[in-house]
């Protein structure tokens, strides 16, 4: 895609690519972080997966919660709204949603996942604000096309 179609849509690839290459390190170091935190106070239980498959989910993670937030940011929020949009959004299919399948399915008791909700609630609060910071705050020239 050349640069004329992105500033079309309302963004310039330099500009989104500079901020990938910033935000994308940053969501892995908290969402490493928080797992760490997590595993170290014994609130979850282990994981017993290889390295490559957490980093994976983590890229993941972060890949999802930024494509989310450039989506909201899009409509022309502000960036603080739209960072806490996305991350409440993920939050409410890796929290509550995630939490039901897990218990129902499993039948095990959900007191343990009902504490990680809410540390992934704190995580993804922490994880959007830190979008919003990194995102450039300059108005664009003109609003994206409507979407139908």
């Amino acid at each position: 895609m050349d640069d004329g179609a992105a500033i079309a849509r309302g963004y310039d690839a330099a500009v989104v690519v500079r901020f990938l290459f910033f935000a994308l390190p940053v969501l892995l170091a908290l969402v490493a972080g928080s797992h760490f935190a997590i595993a170290a106070l014994g609130w979850g239980p282990p994981s017993g997966l290889p390295a490559r498959t957490l980093f994976s989910g983590w890229l993941l993670e972060a890949t999802g919660l930024t494509a989310l937030f450039l989506l909201i940011q899009a409509r022309g929020l502000p960036r603080f709204v739209a960072g806490l949009g996305a991350a409440w959004t993920a939050w409410i299919f890796r929290g509550p949603v995630l939490l039901v399948t897990i218990a129902g399915a499993s039948r095990v008791p959900s007191a343990t996942w009902w504490r990680l909700s809410l540390v992934w609630f704190v995580l993804y609060t922490l994880c959007g604000l830190a979008l919003a910071a990194l995102a450039d705050d300059e108005p664009r020239e003109d609003p994206p096309p409507p979407v139908c």
